[in-house]
Order: structure tokens, then sequence, then C-alpha cells
């Protein structure tokens, strides 16, 4: 599908200032530290326990910040599996010792917000409109009813979706290519839906992991 229609990748230098903005007020319960060299710590929480090798993307973006912001700013990964990270997350959560920047599962955030450890960065995007822009609108998935902004999107996965041809031709609905857009898509699916079949199905126990069943 066209990229128009599907994600906004967010840069290597948006996640960089991402990561300096929300040091001011991060974790309202937590403190940063000072290196050996004077350099002010942030502590990122992941959920791989290498991410030299399993984010090598995030990893490249923060050994580039820290080279950059030498004896000023510090990233420091606190790495754990995802299993071990998401219990981590939330034992520092109920006792303040949470980093300053980290990843959550989509499912778990809303309790982190509704705890209060969470940083409003409403105005952390309003002072940085290159992110906002780089967003293009997925921030708005963590929002709640309030206005509150209690995170933030760091990645974009494309992930596949396989089609029963059987299916869209008794449909009479022409198969998806590389060319298809998000609204022609949206389109299909209404047609299939119409013609009395179940459109879309995820064939696993827990979504939010489904995409690793195909993803590259």
């Amino acid at each position: 599908m066209k990229k128009n229609a599907l994600m906004t990748v967010l840069s290597a230098t948006a996640a960089a200032t991402m990561i300096v903005g929300m040091l001011a007020g991060c974790g309202g319960k937590t403190s940063a530290t000072k290196d050996a060299d004077g350099a002010t710590v942030i502590k990122f929480g992941i959920n791989v326990a290498n991410p030299a090798k399993q984010e090598p993307a995030t990893n490249a973006i923060v050994e580039a910040f820290n080279k950059e912001n030498k004896g000023k700013y510090k990233v420091q990964f606190e790495a754990a599996d995802t299993e071990s990270h998401n219990k981590n997350m939330k034992l520092e959560a109920s006792d303040g010792t949470l980093p300053q920047v980290f990843w959550v599962e989509g499912s778990h955030v809303t309790d982190f917000n509704e705890s209060g450890v969470l940083l409003d960065l409403k105005d952390f995007l309003k002072q940085n409109p290159n992110v906002k822009k780089a967003l293009n609108g997925s921030e708005k998935a963590f929002q709640d009813d309030s206005g509150v902004q209690y995170g933030l999107p760091y990645q974009s996965n494309v992930q596949g979706i396989f089609y029963n041809k059987e299916l869209f031709d008794k449909a009479g609905v022409e198969y998806p290519n590389d060319d298809t857009t998000y609204d022609e898509f949206i389109q299909m699916v209404d047609k299939l839906k119409a013609s009395g079949v179940t459109p879309l199905a995820i064939g696993s126990k827990n979504s939010s992991f489904a995409m690793w069943e195909f993803n590259l």
C-alpha cells in the first residue's frame, strides 16, 4: 500500500529531541543522576535484553545522541526481556524509581496514566512542532478523555495482511496490490462485510503479539 496511507516514521533527530524534552518533567517522582563526566544520566527502560542486537535502530539513535551530547547528557538503557521489563516497570512505578523514558505496552499504559506517574507531553509537542509533524496524528492514540498526552509512539511496525482470493472473487472485489491506498482498503473491507463474511481476523490469543508471526 502507498506510504501516505499507512504510517509515519519518526526520525532519529525527532527521537533524540524527545529524550531531552521529556527529561524536564519526566516521572515526577524520579530524579536524574550525574555520571563521572558530569553528564545528566537519562535512564531508558526498554523491553529487550540486548538493545544493540535486538533494537539496532533505537540503539544507533541513543549512541548518536550520547556522542553529540557528551558531557551534558547520557542515555543509559535499563534493558530486560519484555516479560521482565513489564514487571520491572510496575514495581518501579509503585516505589517511584521509574526510568525517565520507558517503553510500555498499549494495554498497560492507561494504568500508568491513571496512577499519575506519567508526564503530560502536550507542552512538549507545542515546543517541538517538528516532532508533532513527524507523528502525523499518531500521538492521538496516547491521549485520555481529559486531553492529557500521556505518551508518544516512537516506532512504526510494517505488518502484512494475507487475503483469501476465493472470498474476494465471490464478493466481486479486486485483489489489493502495492498501489492500494488505505481508503481503498477500507472500501474492500466494506464490500467483503456486505457479502456476508468477516473481513478481518487475527488468529492468535494475544493480538498485541500477533505481528511477530509474520514480521520481518
